[in-house]
């Protein structure tokens, strides 16, 4: 896939706008189909797929303009799969890991970099330059992690250094190791970028950034075996992303704090599995694969919306939403319970099976404390904006990039009903997500 992904580079520009998008199209859903064949990740195909809908949406054009970008986005999956691949080995080698998770890292570079539309330059090639400085030196905390195992060791197989004892050098290495992929994910203590990050990329970016690597880093970080600090780390993500989000005004400053409680709701529930099989992921599953979808969709709606020829940028904005379009209000409103974790969405039962988790983990269940407080701050701020998209405006400020095409829209249509009626539908997810992370 990486030479396809090259081939897209040197092809895509001689072509014609109508014949590039038909070749990227075509070359999307054959990527959805080989991952699906070669993987049986439903997370993983929920986000190739998600590519390949945006692609096809005539409210895109982003995509269509710069061809190139769908060859890195070609790149950055086949990054993904080189380490989800290794990981589903019996003897997964830590170079094959680390040379898939720099793939994946310079390709979201480059998309990021090639997103300057609507944001000031001068403050945007700051904040990717930012983000690159920092990502190196988080893969270099790896590098050196891995180092310091190999020399304890003697071994690069990741299963053979996540069992037994290390000494002082080899743990040193792991947690190390550990560090450089929560800095990569975006979590606390390593969050610092994030928001940054985000204030200056456009709504269809930061859906590509905030959802294909992650799953490969989350992955890969299922597998450290430092299980206690991990838990730490995703408790005060939870509680930090919560806390952040109170005082956000910036939607996409809003967006990061959000990803970084979630995420630490994820990694809470991966920790909570001490002394289980690393392919009993369910609770996991389940939660990653409800965030995913929330987000596609609440990210999908606000890249569509202009505010006065301009994209959004204030939660203050979206006054007179549900006048100017039900379907794209519904839709957003869905997705934020969703994520609010109320019930009868998803998202609610979603976090009551982390609760579940750390109720029944032995010697953890202090751990329900911090999670119901991070679960009941992010409500007030994800109802400030429902409220928001509720409230009438006299003035019409709204407008559509362009229609949003059948195939988006019945493609967002699917994820809300999904989304929305999980009472009825949530005891059929445990099959789901058995096809989730491995």
């Amino acid at each position: 896939m990486a030479l396809v992904a090259i081939a897209m580079f040197v092809v895509l520009p001689f072509l014609t706008a109508s014949r590039s998008k038909i070749l990227s199209q075509i070359l999307g859903i054959s990527v959805a189909i080989w991952t699906l064949l070669l993987h049986g990740n439903i997370i993983f195909v929920v986000a190739i797929l998600t590519v390949v809908v945006f692609w096809r949406s005539p409210s895109y054009e982003y995509f269509t303009t710069k061809p190139e970008t769908f060859g890195l986005v070609l790149l950055l999956i086949t990054g993904v799969s080189v380490v989800t691949n290794q990981l589903q080995l019996s003897s997964p080698n830590y170079i094959a890991l680390y040379l898939g998770l720099e793939l994946q890292s310079i390709s979201g570079y480059i998309i990021a970099m090639l997103n300057v539309e609507d944001c000031d330059r001068k403050n945007h090639i700051s904040s990717i330059l930012r983000y690159f400085i920092l990502s190196s030196f988080f893969s270099g905390m790896i590098v050196l992690g891995i180092s310091y195992v190999y020399l304890q060791d003697g071994s690069m197989v990741l299963n053979k250094l996540s069992t037994g004892h290390h000494g002082l050098i080899g743990n040193t290495g792991l947690l190390m190791i550990a560090l450089g992929l929560v800095g990569k994910i975006g979590i606390v203590p390593l969050h610092f970028w994030v928001s940054d990050l985000y204030k200056t990329l456009h709504f269809h970016t930061i859906a590509i950034i905030s959802v294909v690597p992650k799953i490969s880093e989350l992955m890969w970080l299922y597998h450290t075996p430092i299980k206690n600090i991990i838990l730490i780390v995703g408790v005060l993500s939870a509680i930090m992303g919560s806390l952040g989000m109170l005082r956000q005004k910036d939607l996409r400053k809003f967006l990061a704090y959000s990803t970084i409680s979630n995420l630490g709701y994820i990694v809470t529930a991966h920790s909570l599995l001490i002394g289980g099989s690393m392919f009993d992921f369910t609770a996991t599953n389940k939660y990653l694969l409800i965030y995913f979808l929330a987000t596609i969709v609440f990210l999908a709606l606000l890249g569509v919306l202009r505010v006065n020829k301009a994209g959004l940028v204030t939660a203050n904005q979206l006054e007179g939403l549900f006048g100017f379009n039900k379907f794209i209000a519904i839709g957003m409103m869905v997705s934020l319970m969703s994520y609010s974790g109320l019930p009868p969405f998803m998202g609610f039962f979603a976090k009551l099976d982390v609760m579940i988790e750390a109720t029944s983990a032995a010697g953890w269940n202090i751990v329900v404390i911090p999670m119901i407080i991070a679960t009941i701050f992010p409500c007030f701020a994800y109802l400030n904006l429902i409220k928001a998209i509720l409230t009438p405006s006299s003035i019409n400020r709204f407008t559509l990039a362009s229609k949003m095409g059948p195939l988006l829209s019945v493609y967002i249509l699917a994820i809300c009903l999904f989304l929305s009626f999980g009472f009825f539908i949530y005891r059929y997810v445990d099959k789901i997500s058995q096809l989730g992370l491995y």
